[in-house]
C-alpha cells in the first residue's frame, strides 16, 4: 500500500473495508524471531503465532497510509471502492487477529509499535532508501 500511494497509484478498498486484519510492524516480527533463542527451555519444537493482537479495520489501515503520505510528502492519494473479486475463498471474509498469548508467556515478547506508527516509519524508509520498485 505504500509503494503504491507513493508512485501516486490508487489505493483499493475492496468491498465496504470493514473485515479486520492484524497488521505488524516487521522489526516486531524480528524481534518476535530473536526472543525465541533466548528463552530455547520453553520454545524449542514449540511454534507461534505473530502478530501485533489488536485489529483494525482494512478501510481504515488503507486511509491511515493515505494520511501518512499526503502528510509526510504533500502527495494526494486517491482511495477508491471496489467490488471485491470473484476468487476470493469464504475464509477471507473473516476477521483475523493473531493471539500471541504464549509467545508472550513463553518469551515475554509482544509488539511494540502500534499499526499508525509502523505506517509512518514505513513511509519514511522507503522515501529515503527509494524504494519505490
Amino acid at each position: 500500500m505504500v509503494r503504491k500511494a507513493l508512485q501516486k497509484e490508487k489505493l483499493t478498498i475492496y468491498g465496504t473495508g470493514d473485515l479486520i486484519r492484524d497488521y505488524i510492524f516487521i522489526d516486531d516480527v524480528v524481534n518476535a524471531f530473536l526472543a525465541c533463542p533466548c528463552h530455547l527451555k520453553r520454545t524449542n519444537g514449540n511454534h507461534y503465532i505473530v502478530g501485533s493482537g489488536k485489529g483494525y479495520s482494512v478501510k481504515g489501515a488503507i486511509n491511515m497510509v493515505a494520511r501518512a503520505v499526503e502528510s509526510i510528502t504533500s502527495l494526494k492519494v486517491n482511495v477508491i471502492s471496489a467490488k471485491p473479486p470473484d476468487r476470493l475463498l469464504d475464509i477471507e471474509y473473516r476477521n483475523f487477529i493473531a493471539d500471541n498469548s504464549n509467545l508472550k508467556l513463553d518469551t515475554g515478547w509482544f509488539a511494540n509499535t502500534d499499526l499508525e506508527e509502523g505506517i509512518v516509519k514505513t513511509v519514511n524508509k522507503f522515501r529515503s532508501n527509494n524504494l519505490f520498485f
